[in-house]
């Protein structure tokens, strides 16, 4: 299914939105942590682009060594947690990006979990 909707977003390109011209990123990804939407603003966060992201697990995007935090966090946005956290993403070229998180869990009619909904903004680098 995941290469059927490559295929179909190669063929139809999407129409650039308001979304794609600010500067948080947006995420959506599955009940399994795999990308269903990324805004043309998250894809430049990750040095990528919203077609390589679809259907990939967002789990990629996390170092190795922060992958137990990533899913400990995932877990706890499955159990309705809606607070805003702070987190270190990997970016296509192996190079860290820190972003602000706010990550809303999403429900189906029957209450039952079906992904989470995020918006990333960049952390700006302070001079000291």
């Amino acid at each position: 299914m995941q290469q059927a909707l490559r295929k179909r977003a190669e063929r139809v390109p999407l129409p650039e939105t308001p979304v794609d011209q600010e500067k948080d990123g947006i995420w959506i990804i599955d009940m399994e942590g795999k990308t269903v939407y990324a805004s043309a603003r998250m894809a430049e966060i990750l040095l990528t682009s919203p077609l390589e992201m679809m259907g990939r697990s967002a789990f990629v995007y996390v170092f190795p060594e922060d992958l137990d935090t990533a899913k400990r966090l995932f877990e706890f946005k499955k159990s309705g947690d809606a607070n805003s956290f702070r987190f270190r993403l990997c970016r296509q070229d192996g190079s860290p990006i820190f972003v602000d998180v706010q990550g809303t869990p999403m429900h189906n009619s029957i209450g039952r979990f079906t992904g989470i909904v995020g918006t990333f903004r960049t952390i700006e680098k302070h001079k000291p």
